[in-house]
């Protein structure tokens, strides 16, 4: 039989190495840890029966509030708080004292607040490259709000690893973004503790839940994100808000290599500086009452598995590169619909790219402030219920793809998929050409006689439609009588091209569509008999029938 033993190791004030023992804090000497102040340093006695802190040890505090003062020299391992409410605070005596972490090290925040105090003097922390910090526990791990100056107070974590499984982690680029990682265990929230605008070059890996990142500051307080962000979230959560605060920038330098079930912009002002600095998440804008959402796109490009929005004041997904287009890819899976009721705008454009076999609905009554450049269905259903000036660009519907709804298409309109326009029925308005393909269908439902009753294609005057593939009549629903007329096509400068095939003219009780006038007025009316005129001629006894066809 084979024995593995392990060692483990701590460092020792003399530079011996010995197993780690635990020590209790006890500053008043009536051996309870229950609270109190005092010093930590390597001479007084503030630990339980009066001893002296032995380097490497295992720090305990109790429950209650500690203020402790930390001296030179302190080379602590695990550290552990009972659970309970309380809090302990570390501050250095003399400005940039670092408390040092022997080895790959839990601390255990049983619930409370650990907070390594940076204001005047600041307090570092030290650990050597390549070991690792678990902090477990639950409640806060307060990494201090700012440095007391721009050069000093910058933790020594460099090459080491945070790994935070507790609820709320605080801090900043010159402390938390000294560590080489940064993982965020499941549903922990990260709040940005400065006054100024600060660079994260740390990399950062989720570990499921709702990740959140804050911003505990009113003023200035950006955050750039130039690592790289992997690992999994059900909901990556951006909410940049104080309570006196408006939106804060969250700029994202990398693309994304973690995956989320949601994006989440609640407040917060997200601008990409790479191609996909989100992951190819369902995106949402908002959440917060009457405060701001913005995706910046910024000349890239972003894939997303849905786009929607949440309460909130203004919500937008922009292009503010002037002269760099973005592509938006909504690439929703079979069975999901997503609806986005908000604003796109920006002095630079966006393609809307629609993939997927699942449904996204964009609908707005009173138009996007930005015409998008082009609006591409590729696959799956684009509803597409946006008013005022309809600002879709050049529209391309693709052989996989379904275009429907009653909004406007400002853009010359190109099918070779289905055309369905209403909302079972409505009227779709087209403001340029339409063409439909050899490959499209085109699907008019028919219900009633009264407008919003039968789908219609409206043009604006003085364009042409080019007929081609299958029209399919839906009259479900509908009782023909005799001489109704629906006006489908209306208002179009002229027509061309014809129809390959056409289904559901036959509507029962000897009525049928005459669809010859189609093509030439835009008109379906009801005749007698499916496809055919029947007159009935007795002459001498004899019977003769007079058929007559009508197709376009």
């Amino acid at each position: 039989m084979r024995k593995q033993i392990v060692l483990v190791a701590s460092l020792l004030a003399g530079g011996l190495l010995a197993q780690a023992q635990t020590q209790t804090w006890d500053p008043d000497g009536n051996s309870i840890s229950d609270g109190g102040a005092g010093t930590w340093d390597l001479a007084t006695g503030n630990w339980m029966t009066g001893a002296t802190w032995v380097n490497g040890s295992d720090a305990f505090f109790g429950t209650g509030s500690y203020n402790v003062t930390l001296g030179t020299g302190v080379v602590v391992h695990d550290l552990s708080i009972a659970e309970g409410a309380g809090t302990v605070n570390i501050q250095s005596a003399v400005d940039d004292t670092a408390l040092t972490v022997a080895g790959s090290s839990t601390w255990n925040l049983g619930g409370n607040t650990l907070h390594m105090v940076n204001t005047t003097p600041d307090t570092r922390l030290s650990m050597t490259s390549g070991e690792t910090l678990t902090v477990t526990g639950g409640g806060t791990f307060n990494t201090g709000e700012r440095p007391n100056d721009g050069t000093t107070g910058l933790w020594d974590v460099n090459g080491a690893t945070l790994d935070f499984q507790a609820d709320v982690l605080i801090g900043n680029q010159r402390s938390i973004g000294e560590f080489a990682l940064v993982k965020l265990g499941a549903n922990s929230t990260f709040i940005n503790q400065r006054n100024a605008h600060q660079t994260f070059n740390n990399n950062w890996e989720f570990g499921g839940g709702t990740i959140t990142f804050q911003n505990n500051w009113a003023n200035n307080g950006n955050i750039t994100v130039n690592g790289t962000v992997s690992g999994y979230a059900d909901e990556f959560v951006i909410d940049m808000a104080t309570p006196t605060s408006g939106n804060r920038l969250v700029y994202l330098n990398n693309s994304a290599a973690y995956t989320a079930g949601t994006n989440r912009i609640a407040e917060a002002v997200v601008q990409l500086n790479a191609d996909h600095g989100l992951s190819s998440s369902v995106l949402v804008l908002g959440g917060v009452s009457g405060k701001n959402s913005y995706l910046n796109m910024n000349g890239h490009d972003q894939s997303t598995r849905g786009i929607s929005n949440d309460i909130g004041n203004t919500r937008e997904i922009r292009n503010n590169a002037a002269v760099t287009t973005s592509t938006l890819t909504v690439d929703v899976e079979a069975g999901n619909s997503f609806t986005y009721s908000a604003n796109f705008n920006g002095a630079g454009v966006i393609n809307l790219v629609k993939t997927g076999d699942g449904t996204q609905v964009i609908q707005r009554a009173s138009g996007h402030t930005s015409a998008l450049d082009t609006l591409s269905v590729e696959g799956g259903e684009l509803v597409w219920n946006v008013g005022g000036s309809g600002n879709s660009g050049t529209v391309n519907v693709g052989i996989n793809g379904t275009l429907s709804g009653s909004g406007i298409l400002n853009g010359a309109t190109t099918v070779a998929g289905n055309l369905m326009p209403g909302n079972s029925p409505g009227t779709l308005t087209l403001n340029d050409a339409l063409t439909l393909e050899s490959t499209a269908t085109l699907t008019l439902e028919i219900t009633g006689t009264d407008a919003g009753l039968y789908d219609v294609l409206l043009n604006d005057g003085g364009d042409t439609l080019t007929a081609g593939g299958t029209l399919v009549l839906d009259t479900t629903g509908y009782t023909a009588a005799l001489n109704d007329t629906f006006t489908v096509f209306e208002n179009w400068g002229g027509f061309s091209g014809g129809f390959d095939g056409i289904s559901g003219t036959d509507l029962g009780g000897g009525m049928s569509f005459d669809t010859s006038n189609l093509l030439v007025d835009g008109t379906l009316t009801v005749v007698p008999e499916p496809g055919t005129l029947g007159m009935l001629v007795a002459m001498g006894g004899g019977l003769i029938w007079i058929r007559r066809v009508f197709m376009v």
